[in-house]
């Protein structure tokens, strides 16, 4: 009698604590099955060089370009540009490329 008392309080105790972990689980459950921060998609970066013609396809010799940057469900981007991180919150950025 005393096993089957154990048991039995064991099986009870077990059974809490498996509904106590389910409950508290992490998973996310959005209803329909999306995630809540969806990744970013179509990526597009553009970059204009100054001074770009027909006669100096490879700009005006001056260094700078302009990078338009956008992507849906993007809210920031990073760049790296000549060994620099530089973290945008707009998709616009203006950069001159130094001499080494």
């Amino acid at each position: 009698m005393k096993i089957n008392n154990l048991l039995e309080k064991i099986g009870v105790f077990a059974f809490v604590l498996l509904f106590a972990f389910q409950s508290c689980s992490s998973g996310s459950d959005s209803g329909e099955g999306t995630p809540v921060n969806p990744p970013p998609s179509n990526l597009s970066v553009q970059i204009e060089l100054t001074g770009k013609t027909a006669d100096k396809p490879e700009g005006d010799g001056s260094g700078k370009i302009h990078l338009t940057i956008t992507a849906s469900n993007a809210t920031s981007y990073k760049v790296l540009l000549d060994g620099q991180l530089k973290e945008l919150t707009t998709g616009d950025l203006t950069y001159v490329f130094t001499a080494s």
